[in-house]
């Protein structure tokens, strides 16, 4: 189990990778994204939408990935695919910029972990749901406690 989430991981860092490294087609962006937010699924649910295909999702998720440096993004992502252990170690410059980012930026990430790991079994998303959710709170409470970074990401 523990060498199936160390490959998903990895899967998920190497798309992060690529995507701030491969320039995307030239594509006009709004200077401003509107979006709906969406609320955690419940039990029923299970995240099944189609926003995942749609533009105004991947321009979203492009303004959230570059909100936070590589190194927080698999902090993140981490503690959503991993038992809740790992949310306690999301440092607090991470839990600040995710923060900082913005709940749908949360969210964003949940939804694009479940589409690349196709976890959309029984229980199996509402799960990562349940744990983003401790994820917010956690930081949100660190955020609080802690200086505030620059709202630009730094390089680690």
């Amino acid at each position: 189990m523990a060498a199936l989430m160390n490959i998903l991981i990895t899967m998920i860092s190497t798309l992060f990778i690529a995507g701030a490294i491969i320039p995307a087609k030239s594509v006009t962006e709004p200077d401003v994204v509107y979006y709906a937010s969406a609320p955690i699924p419940n039990e029923d649910d299970h995240g099944n939408d189609q926003t995942k295909s749609s533009p105004q999702f991947f321009v979203l998720w492009k303004r959230c990935k570059n909100s936070v440096t590589p190194t927080c993004k698999k902090q993140i992502d981490e503690a959503i695919i991993n038992d809740d252990r790992t949310i306690l170690k999301v440092t607090n410059h991470c839990c600040q910029r995710l923060i900082l980012s913005g709940k749908s930026c949360l969210d964003v990430f949940v939804k694009s972990i479940i589409d690349v790991t196709s976890c959309n079994e029984e229980g199996d998303s509402y799960e990562l749901w349940k744990r983003s959710q401790k994820l917010w709170n956690h930081c949100a409470s660190e955020a609080a406690d802690g200086p505030v970074s620059s709202p630009l990401p730094s390089q680690e």
